[in-house]
C-alpha cells in the first residue's frame, strides 16, 4: 500500500511531529506525491519542478546520513555524545553569557534532542529501512511515528 498523505492526516493534526526524521520523511512523500500528480499542476508548478526535484534529492541525502549514522552506531555511543555535550553545557555560566555562547548551547542542546530521538527510536527497531520501504510500507512509518 502507497504511503496517501490523507490516510496519516489525522496522525499530524493531532499531534505535532518533533521528529526530524519523520519530517523529513513526511516533506519527502508530499513533495513525491505532488510531482506524481504534476499533470493536475499548474504552468508555474511545472515550471518550478526542478526546485522541488532538488529539494527532494536532499530530503533523501538527509535521510540517508541519519539512516547511515542510526544504522552503525549503538545507544551507548548516542548517549556519550549527550553527556558530552552536558558536561560543555555545563562549564558556562547562565548569568555571563554572550550571543555566541547562546548559541552554541542551543546548537549543543538540539543535538542532544536529536541523539535522544535517536536513543527512542533505537527502542522501537533495530535499523532503519530505505526511505522508499516507508512511503510503501505506511505501517511501520506509523511503528516509527509512535
Amino acid at each position: 500500500m502507497g504511503l496517501e498523505l490523507k490516510i496519516i492526516e489525522d496522525l499530524l493534526i493531532k499531534e505535532k511531529i518533533d521528529s526530524n526524521l519523520v519530517s523529513i520523511i513526511l516533506e519527502y512523500a508530499s513533495i513525491k506525491q505532488k510531482l506524481n500528480s504534476s499533470d493536475d499542476q499548474s504552468w508555474y508548478f511545472k515550471k518550478g519542478s526542478s526546485g522541488l526535484n532538488a529539494k527532494l534529492h536532499s530530503l533523501n541525502t538527509e535521510y540517508e546520513s541519519i539512516k547511515t549514522l542510526f544504522n552503525a552506531k549503538s545507544t551507548d555511543y548516542f548517549i556519550q555524545l549527550i553527556n558530552k555535550n552536558n558536561s560543555f553545557i555545563s562549564k558556562f555560566d547562565q548569568n555571563s553569557m554572550n550571543a555566541v555562547a547562546y548559541t552554541s548551547i542551543g546548537f549543543l542542546k538540539s543535538q542532544n534532542k536529536f541523539y535522544n530521538d535517536l536513543i527512542f527510536l533505537k527502542s522501537k527497531t533495530k535499523s532503519l529501512l530505505p526511505l522508499e520501504h516507508y512511503l510503501q510500507n505506511l505501517e511501520d512509518l506509523i511503528e516509527i511515528m509512535d
